[in-house]
């Protein structure tokens, strides 16, 4: 890493074979949870371009009025206010400079939100002039930080450039493993939740005895769909919408019912607004739902909104949720193409309604646990920080 007059490098040649070279650089994960925390603690602005968490922290209020499916899933308090221990976890800092997180912001700046920007290009571009110049303990990057960036990117780039030009190779992967949380279903609503409802209840009990209002939403599956509206809650539930499309293709389901349920990538910009954050986010993979499945969708999403509170603490929700909506899901026309052994209940129409129920609801009905659990009050403690017994809690 030292070159012969004393300066740091980012690489050398091999000490056993001249024709290749050896890069080093730091840990770029432990420089990023670096840069996290300096953001955190300080505000400050670059050019005119504020540059804090306060934007982050919004998102998380603005994100309390979706209960099932938000723009950003995973934004907790520990990304918005870390404390000593969530400060040396880097995956809280992974998370809040995703692309999932930028493409956030750029749905919050395209539907109008108030003080959101998409000129994050531009801090990056800044950070070199802003260091040098800062001569106060208030400055963005500390000097070991701001080090220890410039030089793990320039040995970046130069090991990328030595491998596809000396070494020719065709393409580089990141090593990083992609991370899929396994999506929880009813357990954690009932631990989380109030519990409303006797253990011994069951949750097709309680949707038997819905009124005729909320059951009249589900009627809307069988009529013509309506075209979504603009919005952030609908563009994340598009986002799921594309999700569910490709486990539609990993189960190899019938094309042709698929293809009634996706769109073209290069009209969906041009026609449908609210798949800006699929669009945001996609790097290549990602599906488009049609605008007409997205409606299906924010009408079950609309139905979960008006049930699940009065389900809190019943059993087997996700299963009885299914069971209880997917006889008016069969009734729609968008959801078979019509090549099943009867007209009226084709079995591509079963399998496709039950895949795109499961993989709807499991993840909805988990979102409304975090946001049950996030929504209640913090303990009471005594002075020494012991928790009051449960039954005073509730009692006194």
């Amino acid at each position: 890493m030292w070159s012969p007059d004393n300066k740091l490098v980012h690489f050398i040649e091999h000490p056993h074979d001249e024709n290749r070279l050896l890069f080093f650089s730091f840990d770029y994960t432990h420089i990023l949870k670096n840069i996290r925390n300096l953001q955190a603690d300080r505000q400050f602005d670059i050019c005119g371009y504020p540059v804090s968490f306060d934007l982050l922290r919004r998102v998380q209020v603005i994100q309390k009025n979706y209960p099932f499916f938000r723009p950003y899933r995973n934004l907790t308090d520990k990304h918005t206010n870390p404390n000593t221990l969530d400060r040396m976890k880097v995956r809280f800092a992974y998370d809040v400079y995703s692309d999932e997180m930028i493409a956030t912001f750029e749905l919050f700046k395209k539907y109008g939100a108030e003080g959101f920007t998409n000129e994050g290009q531009n801090y990056l571009e800044k950070w070199k002039d802003h260091t040098v110049k800062t001569r106060n303990s208030q400055g963005f990057l500390s000097k070991e930080t701001y080090e220890a960036l410039i030089f793990t990117c320039k040995s970046t780039a130069a090991c990328v450039r030595y491998l596809l030009q000396e070494r020719k190779f065709n393409s580089l992967e990141s090593n990083v493993p992609i991370k899929i949380d396994k999506e929880t279903t009813a357990n954690l609503l009932k631990e989380s939740a109030s519990r409303q409802l006797p253990q011994s209840v069951r949750t097709l009990n309680v949707l038997n005895r819905l009124e005729k209002p909320t059951l009249a939403i589900l009627d809307e599956l069988t009529k013509s769909p309506v075209y979504p509206g603009k919005g952030t809650g609908t563009a994340a539930i598009a986002r799921v919408g594309g999700f569910i499309i490709r486990c539609l293709y990993e189960r190899e389901q019938c094309n042709k019912c698929i293809e009634k349920l996706e769109t073209i990538h290069e009209t969906s910009q041009q026609k449908c607004d609210f798949l800006c954050l699929t669009f945001e986010t996609d790097r290549g993979g990602l599906f488009y739902p049609h605008w007409s499945f997205v409606s299906r969708l924010v009408t079950i999403e609309k139905f979960l909104r008006k049930v699940v509170p009065l389900i809190q603490g019943a059993t087997h929700i996700v299963k009885d949720l299914v069971e209880f909506i997917r006889p008016h899901f069969l009734k729609c026309e968008s959801m078979s193409c019509g090549e099943g052994p009867t007209p009226d209940f084709p079995i591509h129409n079963k399998e496709l309604v039950q895949c795109i129920l499961d993989k709807f609801l499991s993840p909805a009905i988990s979102n409304y646990a975090n946001y049950i659990s996030g929504m209640e009050k913090p303990k009471i403690t005594f002075k020494k920080g012991k928790p009051l017994v449960r039954k005073y809690r509730n009692f006194s």
